[in-house]
């Protein structure tokens, strides 16, 4: 599966409420395999996508998958594979950008102010650019996606489908989104209502294949590789 979104839309969470499914292996942004050009050619994509491939291990993972803001411009390979399902999670334009313009660096703007640069080449190209200050680069950024998304769920209904930020905060709209994924036997992630972060716990890490707690196994990265047996931590977008 591959997962999408603009910057501080909820990626992240989607990431861990993939990790906690058993089995699988999901992987968010670079973890893994590195940035991808925004943009890329058909060779830079093929790549990526066997590294993601390559992850699913007989008898251990039945899924594998990265979600990142970049795999928007491969919407017509990525649908074009029926074995691929994309999930594209999407936050409303005026909380994302209030939240895009705390980062501390531009990603988006043509001509960043000094001070403001994103370190490194890779991660640099990996965004789109847009003429204009930070804010009106930011807002830019968010309809060229929210449109860009909308024609491809449009296209590719049995493949590519937009799910609201929402759809993380309740069981039924997890299960929905899961089970369009292509994940087996799909359980929700513990929520805080209306706080658009998930509750990791112990049960999460449990291997269908052993039955046994797995917490060596990076099914999610980042912060859900925090999660130990002694208790349940929060994790924020």
């Amino acid at each position: 599966m591959i997962g999408c979104g603009t910057g501080r839309c909820g990626t992240k969470s989607l990431n861990i409420l993939f990790g906690s499914q058993p089995d699988t292996w999901v992987t968010h942004e670079n973890v893994g395999s590195g940035f991808l050009r925004w943009g890329c050619s058909r060779e830079e994509y093929n790549a990526k996508i066997g590294k993601l491939q390559g992850r699913c291990r007989p008898g251990r993972h039945y899924l594998s998958g990265n979600i990142a803001p970049w795999w928007l411009p491969c919407a017509e390979w990525l649908c074009a594979d029926p074995e691929i399902k994309v999930v594209c999670i999407e936050r409303n334009e005026e909380d994302t950008v209030r939240s895009l313009l705390r980062q501390r660096y531009d990603l988006f703007s043509e001509n960043p102010r000094p001070g403001m640069q994103v370190q490194g080449a890779d991660r640099n190209a990996a965004h789109p650019k847009f003429p204009g200050d930070r804010e009106t680069a930011a807002h830019s950024y968010w309809n060229m996606y929210h449109d860009t998304a909308a024609a491809w769920a449009e296209k590719y209904p049995e493949s590519f489908r937009v799910f609201d930020i929402d759809s993380l905060n309740s069981d039924s709209g997890q299960i929905d989104l899961l089970t369009f994924a292509g994940v087996d036997n799909p359980r929700p992630c513990p929520v805080s209502p209306g706080k658009y972060y998930l509750l990791q716990n112990d049960w999460t890490h449990k291997s269908d294949v052993t039955g046994e707690p797995d917490y060596s196994t990076p099914r999610a990265t980042g912060a859900a590789k925090r999660y130990t047996k002694e208790g349940t931590e929060r994790t924020c977008l």
